[in-house]
């Protein structure tokens, strides 16, 4: 399985069965270095959705109760977890 795309490139590939195990494999990374409940860690986007054509690229959201209480170590586990560009959004 290939994920991922090179700089400017577009394309849709075929649906592919392994991006769903991709996927839990990731998930399990974000909690095995962070304290966040696998409930707020989901997959979204196209290579969720089953047999439909897609960017093959795995979009995960990763929810949290109060973006006021993230600590440095959330952060630290993301980076620990593979994920070294990080931008956390604050609501204005």
């Amino acid at each position: 399985m290939k994920l991922g795309l090179t700089r400017d490139e577009v394309k849709l590939v075929p649906y592919d069965v392994e991006w769903k195990s991709e996927f839990d494999l990731v998930k399990q990374e974000i909690r095995n270095h962070t304290n966040i409940d696998g409930d707020h860690i989901q997959h979204i986007g196209s290579t969720a959705i089953v047999g439909i054509m897609a960017k093959p690229i795995l979009d995960i959201v990763v929810g949290i109760d109060d973006i006021r209480n993230v600590e440095k170590i959330i952060i630290t586990g993301f980076k620990k977890a593979g994920f070294l560009r990080l931008s956390v959004e604050r609501p204005s």
